[in-house]
């Protein structure tokens, strides 16, 4: 069997590496004798650290969060319009594939809904059937992409979609459950410290997970060094890291400079290195205590070592999370005093993750993800792909 595994692979926001190698991992354990080839969402070939295109891309994203939502779906077609993107996506696709799968992680969003289009299209060509597993619904404003995502999903190849939230404003937005409906899981990275082989480590440190926003910079210093002055007080020991993302990894140095600079006794290693792939962000968060962080995916991989997290929300996708694992509680916001957040952290030593809970949730992704495969693989993908005009059961 040949497997082709579409996601964010390399993506600086290590996160969504942990996702693709995690599901790409399961696959290889239920097929052991499968070929896996891994399709990088943005036609990336390894992990790159491209600033140059990086910074016009913010500009292009800036500018479209001041304009009209009409100005979205060319923003996006702009973005995608490279000669380069577009022989990558035909290029991978040309091959015999078996099956495709759309690994998960925030992928129904409008920067991804053209490559996705483009891929489904050339698998479709090749009547390669295709799986949206886990996927989670970011924001799209512009009434074009939104018709898109849907004529895209209502492909005759496309087999099977799983959400892992924002299911109401799926159904509300995309379309609605006459027309499709759509089975809502977990985070697949769940089984990330049984994949990689990785287990916590002893530690009294706690790891400061920081994230830089948008217009927030100096917001942003402040919260972390009111933090960190909470902590010395409590005489804890801690240390800022970031999922990978060089902006993040930037914000974290100035922080710790900002730190050493009003205290003459600095230290050298208040920020972590930035891990480099998924396994080295995994490794980075077992050797916490217990983190405080931003980005979904630190607190998905603490999840799954069994390390205690409190969230700084940011996204509704982080609020999903710890409502779906029973602990709402835990997400705070960056303007909530930061004396109830320490508070709160203090805390978790004696506050367990519901390990029944996770397990079920762990199980439930898992059978998902073999079931729409084995769906997949019987499914007859006729010659030509007519939108459907039939309401289609989606797993």
């Amino acid at each position: 069997m040949k497997v082709l595994l579409i996601g964010e692979v390399y993506s600086e926001n290590l996160g969504d590496g942990v996702i693709c190698e995690t599901v790409a991992s399961l696959i290889r354990k239920e097929y052991p004798g499968c070929t896996l080839v891994m399709g990088d969402i943005s036609g990336k070939k390894g992990y790159e650290d491209n600033q140059k295109a990086k910074k016009s891309h913010a500009k292009l994203f800036n500018f479209n969060r001041h304009f009209h939502s009409a100005i979205e779906y060319p923003l996006y077609l702009l973005l995608n319009s490279s000669k380069g993107k577009k022989t990558f996506i035909q290029d991978i696709c040309d091959d015999d594939y078996d099956i495709a799968v759309f690994a998960g992680g925030q992928l129904l969003f409008n920067h991804f809904i053209i490559p996705i289009s483009r891929y489904v299209r050339a698998l479709s060509e090749k009547g390669v059937p295709v799986v949206f597993h886990s996927c989670g619904l970011g924001k799209i404003k512009g009434r074009q992409l939104k018709k898109l995502l849907k004529k895209t999903l209502l492909k005759e190849n496309v087999i099977s979609v799983s959400l892992r939230d924002n299911l109401e404003t799926f159904q509300k937005e995309i379309m609605s459950d006459d027309e499709i409906e759509v089975q809502q899981t977990y985070d697949t990275a769940l089984w990330c410290s049984e994949e990689y082989g990785i287990r916590k480590e002893p530690s009294e440190r706690i790891g400061l997970g920081v994230m830089h926003l948008a217009g927030r910079k100096k917001q942003m210093i402040k919260f972390w060094l009111n933090v960190v002055a909470e902590l010395d007080k409590q005489d804890l020991k801690w240390q800022l890291f970031c999922n990978g993302d060089p902006a993040d990894e930037e914000l974290a140095k100035e922080i710790a400079s900002s730190y050493n600079r009003s205290h003459p006794q600095g230290k050298s290693d208040l920020a972590a290195p930035r891990p480099m792939t998924g396994e080295d962000l995994v490794r980075q968060i077992a050797g916490y205590h217990s983190i405080l962080s931003f980005r979904l995916h630190s607190h998905i991989v603490a999840c799954s070592l069994g390390i205690p997290s409190l969230a700084v929300g940011w996204d509704k996708k982080v609020n999903y999370f710890f409502q779906a694992i029973g602990q709402p509680e835990r997400v705070f916001t960056h303007e909530d005093p930061v004396s109830e957040i320490i508070k709160k952290l203090e805390q978790l030593n004696g506050e367990k993750y519901d390990l029944k809970k996770i397990q079920l949730q762990k199980q439930a992704v898992l059978d998902q993800l073999y079931d729409s495969i084995e769906n997949a693989l019987t499914h007859q993908v006729g010659d030509f792909f007519p939108e459907k005009e039939q309401k289609k059961s989606i797993y």
